[in-house]
């Protein structure tokens, strides 16, 4: 979601950020939301750290979930670097609290990961939309389709409760739209 996230940023921005530095933040975001996470998880599971890689309970997600928050983290603090576009910087520090977030929760439920990351794209791209640039209303309705299946779907095949799917969607969008009222974004 990060890197889809911040795609849909630099072309809603591409006149203030040459092609060139576009790639490279989309190369800097895959490799600190999804590379470095992966490697980790799969390092964790090699050594037995954890059970399984669909990370199950909550044992399985405590240090996957630490060093996802660490990466995301550190690739918050690369975006801050591009002054033009504040909102790199607030997409990625946003999903980073959400970890954080999923995080504090662990001990009394398994949030949702994949609706807080579905919600968090949700919000940029509603906020986006209200801007008129890149993103489109019919694309917003597609992510609120998709929002509503990736959530079904995690219940259906028992992998979360209907609270968890609930609090994977509030923890995916309030720590973006909270850093971006904070920063006068919206």
């Amino acid at each position: 979601m990060p890197v889809l996230g911040v795609f849909m940023i630099t072309q809603t921005y591409s006149y203030y950020l040459p092609y060139e530095l576009q790639k490279r933040l989309l190369l800097i975001v895959i490799a600190g939301t999804y590379i470095l996470p992966l490697l980790v998880s799969l390092a964790l599971w090699k050594l037995g750290y954890i059970e399984s890689l669909l990370m199950k309970n909550a044992r399985d997600r405590r240090a996957p979930f630490i060093m996802g928050g660490i990466f995301f983290y550190f690739t918050a603090q690369l975006m801050r670097g591009v002054e033009a576009i504040p909102l790199l910087y607030i997409f990625i520090l946003a999903a980073a609290t959400t970890i954080l977030i999923q995080l504090i929760f662990l001990r009394q439920t398994k949030i949702s990961a994949h609706s807080a990351g579905m919600s968090g794209l949700l919000s940029l791209s509603v906020v986006l939309a209200s801007r008129g640039d890149f993103v489109t209303p019919s694309f917003v309705a597609i992510l609120v389709a998709l929002w509503g299946l990736i959530g079904w779907a995690r219940i259906e095949l028992e992998a979360h409760s209907l609270q968890e799917v609930i609090l994977g969607y509030l923890s995916g969008s309030l720590p973006l739209l909270v850093f971006l009222w904070m920063n006068s974004l919206i």
